[in-house]
């Protein structure tokens, strides 16, 4: 399995992993920061908020993928 195909399968196992999430700033935060690749910088302006907090909001996002994930 090449890289290129596999991408279309990671993004379809992420959308299911974040439709799990309850928190909608954490959703967005992943959408926006693994599947748009954008800059932590740019998702501060479009989701309006100081780059430290969505660090943060970062930090809570992995725990939870983590739990996910691990159970």
């Amino acid at each position: 399995l090449s890289l290129h195909d596999a991408l279309p399968i990671f993004k379809r196992e992420l959308f299911e992993l974040v439709d799990e999430i309850e928190d909608p700033r954490i959703r967005t935060l992943i959408v926006y920061r693994y599947l748009n690749r954008m800059t932590f910088e740019a998702i501060a302006d479009k989701m309006g908020y100081d780059l430290r907090w969505v660090y943060r909001i970062h930090k809570k996002a992995l725990g939870e993928v983590d739990k996910l994930l691990n159970g």
